[in-house]
């Protein structure tokens, strides 16, 4: 079995920066998950290194922690490389897509404000 060196660096005064794993002592052979962050604390991007080589899928985020960029490794050698759309939409002229909808209670917020009410038992309590 495997066991990795993890070395995790922080600011003095702040978040995270980074955490890296190696297979070796002096840190040499990178081996394992990392993850870089922001400054505001949100993972810039993280994946995992096997003996040297970057594998598996790493993901990139923009400052405000949304997926942009996910690039596929088998040791070492880049397999797919996926961009997405993160523009920020505009709240009003936003139009959901099926099965983008938030469920809903039957009969709306006042029909579980008033299942609420007959549910909730307030048992005293004796002092």
């Amino acid at each position: 079995m495997d066991s990795n060196y993890e070395w995790t660096y922080y600011k003095l005064f702040g978040p995270r920066i980074k955490k890296e794993c190696f297979k070796d002592e002096k840190a040499t052979i990178r081996n394992g998950k990392y993850i870089y962050y922001y400054d505001n604390g949100f993972t810039d991007s993280l994946g995992e290194y096997l003996d040297g080589e970057l594998n598996g899928s790493w993901y990139y985020n923009n400052q405000k922690g949304k997926l942009e960029r996910q690039k596929d490794y088998n040791k070492g050698i880049l397999i797919k490389d996926t961009s997405f759309d993160v523009t920020e939409k505009d709240d009003k002229n936003y139009k959901l897509l099926p099965g983008e909808i938030e469920s809903e209670y039957p009969g709306g917020i006042k029909s579980w404000q008033q299942y609420l009410i007959k549910k909730i038992y307030i048992i005293p309590t004796e002092h």
